[in-house]
């Protein structure tokens, strides 16, 4: 064993030129003197450098002094305490081993980048199979999360992982779920759950307090539906191929087109919630309140049908100051399909008329007015013995101009006017944070108002009674 260590100590010694003369197992000069590997057993059993001091500069003072000769017993020679092995699993030859159950990755496999006829092919797959899916004997049949027009706001890949998907309600068993994460939740609230894994005990459902909720973590649904243990391989392969231009798909869509959707599909997905079931903190619920609220006042002007208001802004624009014209809201009823709870609320609170020559004479003297030029106020002001104005009353330059107008009497006037309802000011107040896109905004704001009829004057601001241009279908 000796001639051994000794043989291979020469060997290390033979590549480390220049450093002949140092004792086999140290490491070379400027390295603190420790030794790369432990020295050899002595017969007499005295440590190999020498003596107890010669450890201790060796390997400082952390090595204890070797335990004291004993007659009668055998020593090794070597006090170090032997290392552990790691320990090995073995298998006898007549021995199986245990076979490991494939399962599905729980990271969201990459898209496939595939040829235009493949691609057809997988849109083709999952249409056919969206049309011959039973739908779940749980999912209220009233009730579709995706509907004519919904196409143009999203990419394949996002449309068809939504045909994945079926509404489901909040039980009892679902709340003692996730961590008490939902114990807030009544029975009855509106979530999604994945058709493949539906019937499994650990079906996957999800629930969210908001739309903004839902829309920040949407990407956890494809996550789960492409590894989903239950769902078709066949499936999951069509859905990868579209994913391959799923990227390259948003790009060409409108910003904000996505957002839209969502709260599109928020509004019907609880729609049939059991009334006073909203989560806790639920500001987007706050919808079916404010339109309760808003309907039983007195003070406010339901949505308009398009057609209808725009012939009553044409009539309007003719009369004169003497003459009573209806009111019209500045509200359409697409606003719920399109915009966030807080944004339809604040169109319902605007009146669009046409200035006459009373308002031509109250328009403060650097915004130059005149009659039938169209003008934005608040419905609780023009209601009221003052009337309108101030920073009540608003005159949009252009058709464009008019977001930012409304905009302006959100941000100066609604918050402290004293005519509006205390009950609408306090919905209004839980409902701020949640607006639509500013890029959003501005373009439904110019549809709305093609739908009214509004158009750009030669003379200067916006005039009424042109051809009405009829919103986009929902």
């Amino acid at each position: 064993m000796y001639s051994q260590w000794q043989q291979g100590g020469m060997m290390g010694m033979s590549g480390m030129g220049g450093m002949g003369g140092m004792h086999p197992g140290m490491s070379p000069a400027g390295s603190g003197g420790v030794p790369l590997y432990p020295p050899p057993p002595d017969p007499s059993g005295r440590s190999p450098m020498g003596s107890h001091t010669m450890m201790q500069g060796a390997m400082g003072d952390t090595m204890p002094p070797p335990p004291p000769k004993q007659p009668g017993v055998v020593h090794t020679g070597s006090y170090y305490p032997p290392q552990q092995s790691s320990v090995m699993h073995h298998f006898s030859p007549n021995q199986k081993r245990p076979t490991q159950k494939k399962l599905k990755s729980s990271t969201s496999p990459k898209g496939i980048y595939s040829s235009d006829e493949a691609y057809a092919k997988a849109l083709s797959f999952l249409r056919k199979r969206a049309d011959e899916t039973t739908p779940l004997p749980t999912a209220p049949t009233d009730v579709k999360l995706i509907e004519e027009g919904d196409s143009n706001l999203l990419t394949d890949y996002f449309y068809f992982v939504i045909e994945q998907l079926a509404v489901c309600r909040l039980t009892e068993k679902d709340r003692k779920t996730r961590g008490g994460k939902r114990q807030d939740v009544a029975v009855g609230y509106g979530g999604l759950q994945c058709i493949h894994c539906a019937k499994a005990p650990s079906a996957r459902k999800f629930f969210w307090s908001n739309v903004d909720r839902l829309a920040n973590s949407f990407a956890g649904i494809p996550d789960h539906v492409l590894t989903c243990k239950m769902c078709p391989e066949d499936v999951t392969e069509a859905l990868l191929v579209l994913k391959g231009r799923h990227n390259a798909q948003m790009s060409l869509l409108p910003r904000g087109s996505q957002k839209q959707f969502f709260r599109r599909m928020w509004k019907r997905l609880h729609a049939g919630d059991i009334e006073g079931a909203p989560a806790a903190s639920d500001s987007s619920s706050s919808l079916k309140r404010s339109s309760t609220i808003t309907a039983a006042s007195d003070s406010s002007l339901p949505a308009n049908e398009s057609n209808t208001a725009a012939e009553k802004l044409k009539k309007a624009g003719t009369v004169s100051s003497r003459e009573k014209v209806e009111r019209v809201s500045l509200a359409v009823a697409q606003d719920k399909d399109w915009l966030s709870d807080l944004d339809c609320f604040i169109r319902e609170q605007v009146e669009v008329f046409c200035a006459n020559s009373s308002d031509v004479s109250k328009a403060v003297e650097y915004v130059p007015v005149s009659p039938g030029q169209v003008g934005l106020r608040c419905i609780h002001c023009a209601k009221s013995d003052e009337g309108a104005k101030g920073d009540a009353v608003l005159y949009p330059h252009s058709v464009s101009g008019i977001y930012e107008s409304v905009r302006e009497l959100h941000r100066l006037h609604l918050h402290d006017c004293p005519h509006l309802p205390i009950e609408l000011k306090s919905e209004m107040s839980k409902m701020t944070g949640s607006s639509s896109l500013s890029s959003v905004l501005r373009r439904y704001y110019v549809q709305a108002a093609g739908a009214l009829g509004l158009f750009d004057s030669d003379e200067g601001g916006v005039r009424a009674g042109g051809r009405v241009i009829p919103m986009v279908g929902k």
